[in-house]
């Protein structure tokens, strides 16, 4: 096989992954959105950040976290979204962060695994903030704080933990230049 036909081959296969873990989320969502627990007045799991509003976002989580926005970031951060799915409000990468947890941020459950519907931006920030924080994460942290390309972050074993796996690095490799911000196919 040349080199083209492997890298359509792994987009295939990144877009059919994402297909299934799209429709697993719907399941859960509507689980979740069974409990009537919102926050905001939103249906859960219809609310979805603009393009722009999702950039202020990771701009303002890597600022939180002591690092500026650079391509190698911003671009990691809307691949790892796009791996997530995620349409929970103000949770692009879908943390379940309790709100009782920490005092002032208010949260709801999005799906039976935790993910939260955070009340406001503000509130989604601090929960994933704070999630990045954990121990956990050290490793994805140094990478970020590194600025290694996105490729290399995708790799990180934190990402594991989180329950993205190889999520990341499935869309990087089915979308190499930029990273859409809803795909074609699916809509997200």
């Amino acid at each position: 096989m040349n080199g083209a036909a492997i890298l359509a081959g792994a987009g295939v296969v990144a877009l059919v992954a994402f297909a299934r873990a799209r429709a697993r989320a719907s399941v859960a969502n509507g689980a979740g959105a069974s409990t009537g627990n919102a926050v905001t007045g939103r249906v859960a799991g219809r609310y979805a950040l603009s393009e722009a509003d999702a950039d202020a976002f990771y701009v303002e989580v890597l600022g939180q976290l002591g690092l500026a926005s650079s391509p190698n970031r911003l671009r990691f951060m809307r691949a790892w979204r796009l791996a997530e799915g995620a349409e929970a409000t103000w949770n692009p990468f879908n943390t379940t962060w309790a709100g009782r947890s920490s005092p002032g941020v208010r949260a709801s459950r999005y799906n039976s695994v935790g993910v939260g519907n955070y009340a406001t931006r503000v509130d989604g920030v601090a929960a994933t903030v704070k999630t990045l924080q954990l121990r956990y994460y050290a490793d994805l942290r140094a990478r970020l704080q590194r600025d290694d390309t996105p490729e290399l972050v995708a790799q990180s074993a934190d990402l594991r933990t989180w329950g993205t796996g190889a999520g990341v690095s499935r869309m990087l490799t089915a979308f190499p230049g930029a990273i859409p911000y809803r795909t074609p196919l699916f809509g997200v």
